[in-house]
C-alpha cells in the first residue's frame, strides 16, 4: 500500500469505521498454509514478466543480460530443516544451524529474479554450478550471462555455448 499503516487506521477511525487489528496472527496463519510450490511459481512468473516488459534500450546491444550468483543461508534449527539442509560437516553435532545454498538468475535490465534454485550446502553435487545448471533452461539463445570466476567451468561454458548463450 502507498499509505502508511497508521494513516489507514486514522482514516478508518475518523470516518466512523472500526479500527483494524494490529495483530499479524491472521497473516502468519495464512502464510503457513500457502503452498511453497505456488510461491516459487509465482515468484518466477512475476520475475520473468517484469524482465520481458523491459524496454529494448535497457538491454546491452539489444541482448538481454543476466547476472548469476549464489549464497548460503542459515535456517532455524528444526528437525525438518536439519533433514533437508544439514549443517556444515565441520560443525560438532548439535552445535550448528542448517545451511541452504541458493543461486539466482537476475535480469540486469530490471533487477528481477527470473529463476532460482535451492539446495544443500555440503555434499556431492550441491555446488553453485550444479544449481545454476538446473535453472539454465530459463536462458535463451542470444542471452548474455555475467558471473564471477566460480562459474566458468568447462561444463558450464560448454552447456551455455551449445545453448547460444555467452558467458562473461
Amino acid at each position: 500500500s502507498i499509505f502508511p499503516r497508521g494513516a489507514i487506521l486514522a482514516h478508518r477511525v475518523a470516518t466512523g469505521l472500526p479500527a483494524c487489528s494490529a495483530s499479524s496472527a491472521s497473516y502468519s496463519d495464512a502464510r503457513s498454509r500457502f503452498p511453497e510450490g505456488a510461491m516459487f511459481r509465482m515468484a518466477k512468473e512475476i520475475g520473468r514478466k517484469t524482465h520481458d516488459a523491459a524496454h529494448d534500450a535497457w538491454h546491452w546491444n539489444g541482448r538481454p543480460v543476466f547476472l548469476v550468483d549464489g549464497t548460503c543461508f542459515t535456517m532455524p534449527d528444526t528437525p525438518e530443516n536439519q533433514l533437508a539442509y544439514p549443517q556444515n560437516e565441520n560443525a560438532r553435532p548439535g552445535l550448528g544451524f542448517p545451511i541452504m545454498r541458493a543461486v539466482g538468475l537476475i535480469s540486469l535490465a530490471t533487477g528481477a529474479v527470473i529463476d532460482f534454485a535451492f539446495g544443500k550446502c555440503t555434499g556431492k553435487g550441491t555446488g553453485e554450478s550444479n544449481l545454476f545448471r538446473s535453472i539454465a533452461g530459463s536462458l535463451s539463445r542470444g542471452d548474455v550471462v555475467v558471473a564471477d570466476r566460480y562459474y566458468p567451468t568447462f561444463w558450464t561454458v560448454a552447456m551455455l555455448n551449445k545453448m547460444g548463450v555467452d558467458l562473461v
